[in-house]
């Protein structure tokens, strides 16, 4: 059956099992690897159901049924069969509407915070890539090289080593938990983030992030994608794990992570300009490739 307003879809196959969508449009559209969740109006209400099925609680439950090591889903007959508990339809209404409001914030801030990644990103090309900074018509220029004299050009394994992060044995579920654990940052935590990266689908136990002596990239660290979906950025508010490529400079540190860069404030300026630049000329950028920056 199609998709129809009120109606909440159900991510039930590949890296993002559990994510949920409430259907809020009138017109047709085509769906692929999720799972349509039709709410019979009269005892349920769609944007309750919606919030119902993205809360800790439910997510922890259907999780932990999923099948699947490479490619996790949920079958549809775990899905029918799931028990959920709903309040009267009324307190179903004011509860939807009450989560709504503050739906609705959080979407209106992210519109900001986009607009003030953009102009971030608009002074820092102004100021360090064009060198149009405040002053910078009083500032000497290296003939040679066209920086600011004073500034150097390094390759990035002079600047940090590099390292790479580990995926602990999918057959192995005990080293995962979605409530315990140190955060594993994954290419689809990465593509969910603003500025900084708050929740991950998956942690790793701490048991397992020992025995595969996984890196961490401490707190303030920078995410940058690497491959797949290249050039995304997001800071990390506190210590994690990241699943598959870790850079460690020798200054404050970087780690790749899954399809990330995870770089310190405070390391070289001009590496990561470089990094930048590099990334705009390859799909992938693999552990050499960066190497050789």
């Amino acid at each position: 059956s199609k998709a129809e307003q009120g109606d909440v879809l159900f991510a039930n196959i590949g890296i993002n099992v559990g994510e949920c969508a409430y259907v809020n449009v009138d017109f047709e559209f085509s769906i692929k690897n999720l799972a349509l969740f039709k709410p019979k109006f009269e005892i349920l209400n769609g944007r309750f159901l919606y919030f119902l099925l993205s809360s800790e609680y439910v997510q922890t439950e259907i999780k932990n049924k999923k099948s699947g090591s490479a490619q996790p889903f949920l079958s549809l007959e775990t899905l029918r069969n799931h028990i959920i508990e709903i309040p009267p339809l009324e307190t179903q209404k004011r509860i939807a509407s009450i989560l709504s409001t503050y739906d609705d914030l959080i979407e209106n801030n992210l519109k900001r915070i986009k607009l003030l990644e953009e102009t971030a990103q608009n002074i820092y090309k102004e100021w360090f890539v064009n060198f149009r900074f405040p002053n910078y018509e009083h500032t000497e220029f290296d003939k040679d090289s066209g920086l600011p004299v004073g500034w150097e050009i390094k390759k990035a394994d002079n600047v940090y080593d590099i390292n790479i992060g580990k995926t602990p044995p999918r057959g192995e579920t005990q080293w995962f938990s979605l409530t315990d654990g140190i955060k594993w940052v994954s290419i689809a935590d990465m593509n969910k983030s603003t500025v900084f990266v708050i929740n991950t689908n998956e942690k790793i136990t701490k048991d397992g992030v020992d025995k595969f002596n996984m890196r961490k990239a401490s707190i303030g660290s920078v995410l940058l994608s690497f491959k797949l979906t290249v050039g995304s950025v997001a800071i990390t508010n506190e210590e994690v794990v990241t699943n598959e490529a870790t850079l460690k400079p020798v200054q404050p540190t970087i780690s790749l992570v899954d399809s990330k860069v995870s770089i310190d404030k405070g390391s070289a300026g001009n590496a990561i300009d470089l990094v930048q630049f590099k990334i705009t000329l390859f799909n992938n950028l693999s552990r050499a490739d960066y190497s050789q920056i």
